[in-house]
C-alpha cells in the first residue's frame, strides 16, 4: 500500500469520527458495554452508540494500518 493511499485512508477516517462532546455526551447517560442488554436504550442513545462505536472502529483500523506500515518498513530495513 502506498504512503499517499495511506495517508488518505488515515484522514478519511479521522474526519469521520465523532467529535468528544458528542462521546461525553452519550457516555453521560448511559455507559455501553459490549453484550449488555439493549432493551433500556432509547432509539436516539442506540443511534450514538452506534457512531461512538464506528468511530472507535475507524481510530482502531487507522492504528492497525500505521503499525502494519511501521512494520513493514522495520522489516524492510532489516532484510539482508
Amino acid at each position: 500500500m502506498g504512503i499517499v493511499r495511506l495517508e488518505k485512508m488515515i484522514k478519511n477516517q479521522s474526519e469521520s469520527k465523532i467529535n468528544k462532546e458528542e462521546k461525553q455526551k452519550m457516555g453521560n447517560d448511559k455507559n455501553y458495554q459490549v453484550g449488555m442488554v439493549l432493551d433500556d436504550l432509547s432509539l436516539d442513545e442506540l443511534e450514538k452508540t452506534i457512531q461512538v462505536l464506528k468511530s472507535e472502529i475507524c481510530r482502531l483500523e487507522s492504528e492497525l494500518i500505521k503499525k502494519s506500515a511501521t512494520l513493514s518498513a522495520a522489516e524492510g530495513a532489516f532484510k539482508l
